[in-house]
């Protein structure tokens, strides 16, 4: 009757099902670390997809509003994605997790949620035997944070831990070993440096792995650094900038970079753009200069810059970007950077975080940049701050000219150097340079039979709203102008949000020439630097970019040498004519007679005193 009545009492809210204890757990299975607990997860998951309560949930729990039995079950696998996602699991598409749980109602055990992959070798792992599996994992966590050892060395401690502890323990065959020892060390993550093992520790999941590429552009990976190498910036100030570049994996091309003093979306925008055109469809430089060197100055806006692409001039084949491979900074997630990289064709592939591993090939260029060209740059600051020495001023560049010499580097050296890793199918024994490589790959790269026009070429560089003053447009303390402007000076652009301001574009690598949007006809209007045709006279690169070195001369403490230059000139000032004494007062009463006062005398230079005209000479 109390066992009745005690029912009564019960309100039945719910059933978290049972679950018996596999007859293989998943330490049996040599599951351990992040894969257990990303089972368990998935196992939470399960109980909450079936009765809205997780494993550890009591049967007077609430349900979770997200996993409500009534809801549609689209539904609660969607919030399951979100779900894994919080406890750091990522599900590409829904069918995941419905796969998981068809196998989970076929066998309700850990080992059912445990991905495939990582269960590897099955037969080999069901046969070893458990002292020898604990004697490695005990052999390798030793080994974890030391230099790696070969496995041979690895194999013989673990026999003479087993030996020691069991000398009859009968030991299978030396191939057999060498597989067990495999298995533990793709169970824990082993990989082949100290520095890459505690690196896994920290991350969560698996890395991409090794990522071949098959063609010319089919993977291009993308990086950023901060140069160890001090710069002059635009106000003649010593910085250090930002080196972001395009490398191609089947080649090992720099395809662009581009300098920056921080790195943002549109420093990436506009180093897509350079990897996106051949360098004759980019409005600027050698077609600017013939230009304004040519005697006839009527053009027609930009059909004069835009020519036909020339495999003479520029490499071949033109690679084209099929994958973009970036990081997780926030230049590359960024929307204006997803978006460009969408409008011009490119796929993006975002890294795992804490995963250099996962783009390799670029992070060793930047390293090689670094020994091959910076440590013997003026301003190389070293590896690190005890190594740093002096740094003088007076030997860094401007940021322009290490523009140039990256780009001499990279077209000169970088694609002229033979590098182990790249050959030809054909002849293995023949070590190639990256141009060999582009020009051997002609038939399968990618090409750019019709070059895109300049305009939208324009479109993807750096802008902002001028004002379009009566002698031209003030930028970077510089001056641009051109006849087709003569007709907007001091005139409103009609833009009223922006402040009556024209937009205007420019790249901050090349700043000889500015372009500017036409209110009326909607085109880019060219307007180059007033002084473009100065600089293009011989040597007078040389003179203006050598006039800031020439330091004999110049004042560092004005306030000093202002001072200097007036004491050259004391001896031209007048004395003061000195005070007369105060006499002391006569001790009789009566006072003495008012001495009339003695004319002041004037004295001339050099201290030569001047006589009255009443003054009589005493001989």
């Amino acid at each position: 009757m109390l066992v009745s009545e005690l029912i009564d009492d019960i309100e039945l809210v719910g059933r978290v099902p049972y679950v018996a204890r596999p007859e293989m757990t998943l330490r049996d299975a040599g599951i351990t670390g992040e894969d257990a607990r990303k089972a368990h997860v998935w196992h939470d998951l399960m109980c909450l997809l079936e009765t809205g309560r997780d494993s550890r949930a009591l049967p007077d729990d609430p349900i979770n509003p997200e996993f409500d039995p009534e809801l549609p079950k689209a539904i609660r696998v969607a919030n399951g994605r979100e779900y894994l996602l919080r406890r750091g699991i990522v599900v590409d598409a829904d069918r995941t997790v419905y796969n998981k749980e068809a196998k989970w109602r076929a066998d309700r055990s850990l080992i059912s949620l445990v991905d495939g992959r990582k269960l590897g070798h099955p037969k080999a792992g069901e046969r070893m035997p458990a002292m020898f599996r604990e004697k490695l994992e005990v052999v390798l966590k030793a080994h974890w944070e030391t230099p790696d050892i070969s496995d041979k060395h690895l194999l013989h401690e673990a026999r003479e831990l087993v030996k020691g502890e069991d000398p009859d323990f009968e030991l299978k065959h030396y191939s057999t070993q060498m597989a067990y020892l495999n298995i533990v060390k793709e169970q824990m993550h082993w990989r082949s440096s100290a520095r890459g093992r505690q690196t896994a520790s920290r991350r969560r999941g698996e890395s991409f792995g090794v990522i071949r590429a098959s063609r010319p552009g089919e993977f291009v990976h993308a990086d950023t650094t901060k140069l160890a190498c001090y710069m002059l910036d635009e106000d003649n100030q010593r910085v250090r900038y930002e080196l972001s570049i395009l490398l191609d994996v089947y080649s090992t091309a720099v395809l662009s970079f581009a300098l920056a003093r921080t790195t943002t979306a549109k420093t990436i925008v506009r180093m897509l753009a350079r990897a996106s055109f051949p360098a004759s469809v980019r409005p600027y430089g050698r077609a600017i200069a013939e230009l304004m060197e040519s005697t006839a100055s009527e053009h027609e806006g930009l059909a004069a810059l835009v020519t036909a692409w020339d495999p003479d001039t520029d490499p071949a084949p033109f690679v084209a970007i099929e994958t973009l491979v970036v990081d997780n900074g926030l230049p590359y997630i960024a929307h204006l950077t997803h978006d460009v990289a969408e409008a011009l064709g490119c796929g993006m592939r975002y890294s795992r975080a804490y995963s250099p591993e996962d783009k390799a090939t670029v992070e060793k260029a930047l390293k090689d940049i670094e020994q091959r060209l910076l440590q013997i740059m003026p301003g190389f600051t070293g590896g690190s701050v005890e190594h740093r020495g002096t740094i003088p001023d007076s030997d860094l560049l401007p940021h322009v000219v290490m523009v140039q010499l990256l780009q001499d580097f990279f077209d000169a050296v970088w694609a002229n150097t033979q590098s182990r890793g790249l050959w030809d199918s054909l002849a293995r024994d023949e070590i190639l340079t990256p141009n060999q490589v582009l020009l051997t790959a002609t038939a399968i790269a990618p090409s750019l039979p019709v070059p895109d026009i300049a305009e939208n070429y324009i479109r993807l560089l750096r802008s902002d709203f001028r004002i379009v003053q009566h002698y031209g447009i003030d930028h970077a303390k510089m001056v641009f102008d051109s006849d087709d402007l003569l007709m907007f000076h001091g005139q409103p652009s009609g833009d009223a949000k922006h402040g009556q301001k024209y937009l205007v574009k420019w790249d901050p690598d090349y700043p000889t020439a500015l372009w500017v949007m036409n209110p009326r006809s909607k085109n880019w209007i060219l307007v180059p630097w007033k002084r473009i045709g100065d600089y293009q006279r011989p040597f007078a690169r040389e003179l203006l970019r050598g006039a800031g070195a020439k330091n004999e001369d110049v004042v560092s403490d004005d306030v000093l040498a202002t001072k200097e230059i007036v004491a050259r000139f004391d001896r031209y000032r007048t004395p003061a004519s000195p005070k007369p004494k105060k006499r002391k007062a006569a001790a009789s009463s009566k006072r003495a007679p008012a001495r009339q006062p003695t004319p002041r005398m004037s004295a001339g230079p050099e201290g030569i005193r001047l006589m009255r005209h009443d003054e009589e000479i005493d001989l």
